[in-house]
């Protein structure tokens, strides 16, 4: 069985009703819709030969589309220009799968609005670009060895077994084996390109919520294959953490791919907001079957690296674990505020406090706490604080906490 007719098989699995034939009905937008969406869009992305006008960004264009362009596997976006064509997406994807197994190694550069320190899948709408760099090497289409780097967060998984470094001294490792460990699951699916396109397929198909379009776009008279998702968040609009994790917001994933190998040329995410539509990730250089220097995959410890431990029973650990996550929060701060790096470290287990954590915590004044709530994206409970630091800074956010498991006591967990 070939690739295209797997993928129709999958595809009438999942929806039964689906037709696949390349005559699917369309029906086109209004002119008052495109002449909308055309006003809105910035002048670079107008220009001719940019991925960007072949595709529906604002929210009015892209929302209107799903509500009049129903098709078998997903959505086709219509957009008024003779050089985008719907296509038959079992066929094309088949056929394009097919051609990207000779695969061995790849090293990809993109940008990502997110802070240089924080996880793999952290997003800040408001903040400039970061540089990700990222390199994989396969054996048999799979995943032998691979690497991610922001400027302070370093993973490299190497036969299954984790390393990351943080800030160049905290250190966390671990075991891998399917390489989606440190929130950086949807990085390994990109790097993934041997299967990237059936996976994105299938996982559209498999969420009904998502919605899909394959189409070819004419580029200087060469037939890009084009594919978009959108994909809703995982947490509700109201959510604590709507549109500030990648799972976690309402995004369309753009995928262009060479005319002949098929191969990813581009990738980028789009977040969807109220009012606009924001890049936040997208690929700039990909680079195919590089050669990769083996030890690029061995990091480089720091001299006195500062591990994150799992937390242990204490003696007294009752008195914790009766804690509400208010109280907590409280003992936390008061400690810090104290300088008592010892009752720090029974909410924040590591294997020493660094000093940097020390000078920022030491000497604060609580101003304020607020009573704890959840959100669907996270197993933590959020207490609202606001503290002013020794050098007189206002910081008000809300401090993660979770109770992990053998000294189930509330542990911080982000927010400082």
């Amino acid at each position: 069985m070939n690739s295209a007719e797997n993928i129709e098989q999958q595809i009438k699995k999942h929806k039964p009703n689906a037709e696949l034939s390349p005559t699917m009905d369309r029906r086109i937008l209004t002119d008052s819709i495109a002449a909308m969406q055309s006003a809105r869009l910035p002048s670079e992305e107008k220009h001719p030969h940019s991925i960007r006008k072949t595709l529906m960004y604002s929210r009015i264009g892209k929302f209107a589309a799903a509500a009049v362009v129903p098709v078998a596997i997903g959505l086709f976006f219509v957009f008024f220009n003779k050089t985008i064509q719907p296509v038959n997406a079992a066929e094309l994807l088949g056929q394009a799968i097919q051609t990207v197994t000779d695969i061995r190694s790849i090293h990809i550069q993109a940008r990502m609005r997110t802070y240089p320190h924080d996880n793999f899948s952290q997003v800040d709408l408001k903040t400039d670009f970061v540089p990700i760099e990222m390199w994989a090497r396969f054996e048999n289409n799979n995943f032998l060895q691979m690497r991610i780097d922001k400027p302070q967060r370093v993973l490299s998984v190497d036969n299954g077994k984790a390393t990351m470094i943080i800030q160049n001294e905290f250190v966390s490792q671990g075991n891998c084996a399917s390489y989606a460990c440190y929130d950086s699951e949807w990085l390994s699916r990109l790097m993934a390109v041997n299967r990237l396109l059936e996976n994105e397929l299938l996982a559209a198909i498999q969420n009904k919520e998502d919605s899909i379009s394959v189409y070819h776009r004419e580029i200087e008279g060469e037939k890009h294959l084009i594919l978009e998702r959108f994909s809703p968040a995982h947490v509700h609009r109201e959510d604590y953490l709507h549109n500030k994790f990648i799972q976690d917001s309402d995004r369309t994933l753009i995928y262009r791919f060479e005319p002949q190998t098929k191969r990813l040329e581009e990738f980028q995410i789009f977040v969807h907001t109220d009012n606009e539509d924001i890049l936040v990730f997208e690929t700039t250089d990909i680079q195919y079957n590089p050669f990769l220097q083996e030890d690029l995959f061995s990091l480089k410890l720091p001299q006195q690296p500062v591990e994150f431990l799992t937390p242990q029973v204490l003696p007294d650990n009752e008195s914790y674990e009766n804690m509400t996550p208010e109280q907590a929060a409280e003992g936390f701060f008061t400690a810090c505020a104290r300088e008592n790096w010892e009752e720090v470290l029974r909410y924040l287990p590591m294997t020493t406090l660094p000093q940097n954590i020390k000078d920022y915590l030491g000497g604060l004044e609580i101003l304020s706490l607020g009573k704890s709530f959840l959100s669907e994206g996270s197993s933590a409970r959020f207490v609202p604080y606001e503290i002013r630091l020794k050098n007189g800074t206002i910081k008000k956010h809300n401090l993660a906490l979770k109770r992990i498991p053998p000294a189930n006591r509330w542990i911080v967990d982000g927010g400082i």
